[in-house]
């Protein structure tokens, strides 16, 4: 049964390989992190807020995999000021560490560090998905 409450954006083939254990939608797309905060924004726009930080994990070192998760706001909170887990300034995070990103991106296309950068995103991801339902595993 999935959770229509969250939503899993993601460029992680790991992790999308195993999104039928997942309780929550993944949306996986094979393309660049740029893009997939393009989305992200998007769906910002029809109602949606990140969950978890989307740079956890990710502050000082790039990683070309990343998963975002969202959550559905309700109604009630879109009246509100935007402070859904201080949502702006994320946003802003998100988008200044993408810009700063690019130059690294050149240096790191090596199969094994791209596997490492996988199975990065997929750890901090399991994680993430822990903690949103509780403790309980999936």
């Amino acid at each position: 049964m999935t959770d229509e409450k969250f939503l899993v954006l993601t460029n992680n083939p790991l992790l999308y390989q195993e999104a039928v254990r997942i309780p929550f939608p993944v949306l996986f797309y094979q393309e660049k992190l740029e893009r997939l905060a393009e989305r992200a924004v998007k769906l910002r726009k029809q109602g949606y807020c990140f969950c978890a930080d989307p740079l956890g994990g990710y502050y000082f070192r790039y990683n070309p995999y990343h998963t975002l998760f969202l959550e559905r706001q309700k109604k009630e909170q879109k009246k509100e000021k935007d402070d859904c887990l201080n949502d702006t300034v994320l946003w802003e995070a998100l988008t200044n560490s993408i810009m700063g990103w690019e130059q690294m991106e050149k240096q790191e296309k090596e199969e094994k560090m791209l596997e490492d950068y996988q199975a990065l995103d997929q750890s901090i991801a399991q994680s993430t998905i822990r903690v949103l339902l509780g403790g309980k595993e999936y």
